[in-house]
């Protein structure tokens, strides 16, 4: 399925913004690993991503820092999370 590219830079603002993959999955409905591949593959297009999410979307440096660090970790920390809420809540 074809996502257009507009909806993928403002999914990708919204992590940079601070939003968790999973309330983006609930939100949007799609997978999270179908965001983390974006996110994934946005990095190898880094400096492209950047001014797009900088002129269209106002983030800021530090976010993007933030977001390639979360990229650079694979959002690990979020899925241990993600896992954990999935298990208290059935």
């Amino acid at each position: 399925m074809y996502t257009p590219a507009e909806e993928i830079i403002e999914t990708l603002a919204l992590v940079a913004e601070g939003s968790r993959v999973a309330s983006l999955s609930r939100v949007k409905g799609y997978k999270e690993e179908t965001i983390r591949n974006w996110l994934q593959q946005a990095a190898g297009h880094a400096e492209q991503i950047e001014d797009a999410l900088m002129s269209e979307y106002e983030i800021e440096r530090g976010q993007l820092d933030a977001l390639w660090s979360y990229v650079g970790h694979k959002g690990q920390d979020e899925e241990q999370e993600s896992e954990e809420g999935e298990k208290r809540n059935p």
